[in-house]
């Protein structure tokens, strides 16, 4: 139903990749002592320097020489938002030793990774056999991807983004459902009975969804503050949220999420546009959030656009899937309940002659902001079958494109039949086809924000 003529610009997902400038997904640039350097003396300081800026109040770095830790002190920034550097207060004996650490990235994805380096004369006279570094910790490159903590691809992390993103489209799409929809059917004059019990439903329906989302959202912060724990410590929520991108990212995620489900409880109790405004506001907010504790904000010059294209596409699959959602869970029930006997297929063809041109735009929007998300963050076409991202991103496409098909089927083939007076029930496997491939689409992406873009 919500299908386009723009087929052809599934095709331009791919093929306008150009080159455009890469998300730097955080990793170790250099460090002093370096990897393997060999020293006439213990250090003073760990120096760390980053490919992206670090935060060091969620920040971990741990010394160890074999099994005995190296006491340090509090990690401070250096001379650039990408350094960190940790005093050495413990003494240090001639022998191999083991640095550790983790930062959170500017995408939101834990990173670890360790290092070894020598100290050949240490504070005390050398020993006999040099101490050997632990196994399990020795041995990380400076900047080795396999360092990054793999968490954020678990499938509890999984579970939860997918449940954000659904409960996220479902909000946008209860707001689009009244404004797109059933706005003009109100002004065209259609059943007023119809229309009430619609918006009731939409708002219980989108305050049900936001609720969803803001206990989704929690459900993330503990799922990440539990990722960034390191050998069983690390930075509380507090310090997430209030130190990092991420954080204040989920903070507007949370704040939009609980704004909008008490507005639109107040708006289905009554048709007041004020609430409905409220609520598409506070949802924005929420889809601004979203971007903001992703891949978008790690893009080196570019994380204003790269914000702003992703939730212009958040916006867009809500006003077309989300809003296809309401008009099952919504509108049909509507019309079933209050809509006059014998005329029920008229106002189903109504409701759905009235979505249709809307969802036309949407989904052409959701193609381009689409394409233009990809273009910002894999930086030319070379990564789209040589990274584990580019390929998922190629899923993801395949499944758009049907949904997309679907969409077209139904706009030529359904919507003109019930126009003539089918059985309203026609529309209901067709709907619910785009509806699955939507949420398949949705855990596409949920899996693609765990995996850096390069």
């Amino acid at each position: 139903m919500g299908g386009s003529r723009a087929g052809w610009a599934i095709g331009l997902a791919v093929a306008v990749l150009g080159a455009a400038p890469l998300p730097f997904h955080t990793e170790l640039k250099s460090s002093s002592p370096a990897k393997d350097e060999r020293l006439a003396a213990p250090p003073a300081e760990l120096k760390l320097t980053y490919t992206t800026a670090v935060e060091p109040a969620v920040a971990q770095v741990r010394l160890r020489g074999g099994d005995a830790p190296v006491a340090l002190g509090p990690i401070a920034r250096g001379e650039t938002t990408a350094d960190l550097v940790v005093p050495v207060d413990g003494r240090m004996v001639a022998g191999t030793y083991t640095v550790e650490w983790q930062v959170l990235g500017t995408d939101g994805h834990p990173v670890s990774g360790t290092f070894s380096f020598v100290v050949e004369v240490g504070d005390e006279p050398p020993v006999a056999s040099p101490v050997a570094p632990s196994p399990e910790l020795a041995g990380g490159e400076v900047g080795d991807p396999e360092t990054a903590v793999d968490a954020v691809q678990s499938p509890s992390f999984i579970a939860a983004r997918w449940l954000t993103f659904a409960s996220l489209v479902s909000l946008l799409g209860a707001v689009a459902f009244r404004v797109l929809v059933l706005g003009p059917l109100a002004r065209a004059g259609a059943e007023g009975a119809v229309v009430s019990a619609a918006a009731w439903r939409a708002g219980v329906f989108g305050a049900g969804a936001a609720l969803f989302l803001a206990m989704a959202s929690m459900a993330r912060l503990l799922l990440q503050v539990d990722a960034m724990s390191l050998g069983g410590f690390g930075p509380t929520a507090g310090d997430l949220v209030g130190a990092t991108l991420w954080g204040r990212g989920w903070l507007l995620q949370v704040t939009g999420a609980l704004v909008a489900a008490g507005s639109l409880h107040f708006a289905a109790r009554q048709w007041s546009a004020g609430w409905w405004g409220v609520a598409g506001v506070a949802g924005v907010v929420a889809a601004v959030g979203s971007s903001l504790s992703g891949h978008p904000a790690a893009v080196e010059g570019l994380a204003g656009l790269a914000v702003t294209v992703d939730t212009l596409h958040v916006l867009a699959v809500s006003a077309w899937l989300g809003t296809l959602l309401l008009v099952m869970a919504a509108g049909l029930p509507a019309i079933v309940r209050e809509g006059v006997e014998g005329d029920r297929s008229a106002s189903v063809a109504r409701m759905v002659s009235t979505f249709s041109p809307r969802a036309l735009v949407a989904a052409g929007l959701v193609v381009l902001t689409g394409a233009g998300s990809a273009l910002i963050q894999l930086g030319g076409i070379g990564p789209l079958f040589t990274t584990t991202y580019g390929r998922t991103l190629l899923v993801k496409v395949g499944i758009v494109a049907v949904v997309v098909a679907a969409g077209l089927n139904n706009w030529k083939r359904t919507k003109p039949g019930l126009e003539r007076g089918a059985d309203p029930g026609t529309l209901r496997a067709p709907a619910t086809i785009e509806l699955l491939g939507a949420a398949l689409v949705l855990l596409v992406t949920a899996i693609l924000v765990a995996l850096p873009p390069h």
